[in-house]
């Protein structure tokens, strides 16, 4: 059985701790669970991305280039992962919550989209709770770094 199908089968029985093993000997696996993410069916969707956050354990290098490309795809408006790239990043965000500190501003703006608010707004809600103070560092610096201030009026 070649990698992609004990991925796919892994992933239709649940079999997470199976997954899991999988990492051990190296990324390969990240590859199939990306595309996994695509399909329609809500469950694998759903278990495909709780096992690319249980990699950023192992391999967090390989899953901030997921995060990367799920960010990517929400901004771009791009047809391609944009509907499920919350999930992704939500599901990495519970192994990984320091992982996003850096992307803080650019999931704020993200939000703006209705259908990504509620996904992007679980994301940062988990990255606040689970890295206390730095959220509000993060925003501000990105706000910084973009050129957006407070106009003080000279008040």
């Amino acid at each position: 059985m070649s990698l992609r199908e004990q991925v796919q089968d892994a992933v239709n029985r649940g079999a997470i701790d199976e997954i899991e093993a999988m990492f051990v000997e190296g990324t390969r696996a990240l590859r199939h669970l990306v595309g996994m993410t695509y399909r329609d069916d809500a469950v694998v969707c759903a278990t495909a991305a709780r096992a690319i956050g249980l990699a950023a354990r192992r391999h967090p290098k390989k899953v901030k280039e997921i995060i990367t490309r799920q960010v990517w795809a929400m901004e771009s408006g791009a047809n391609t992962n944009a509907v499920n790239a919350p999930m992704v990043l939500e599901a990495i965000a519970n192994e990984a919550p320091e992982m996003f500190l850096r992307l803080v501003t650019d999931l704020a703006q993200l939000a703006q989209d209705p259908s990504l608010q509620p996904g992007i707004a679980r994301v940062l809600k988990i990255v606040a709770e689970r890295c206390p103070g730095q959220v509000g560092r993060q925003m501000a610096a990105g706000l910084n770094a973009k050129g957006v201030g407070c106009a003080t009026n000279g008040h």
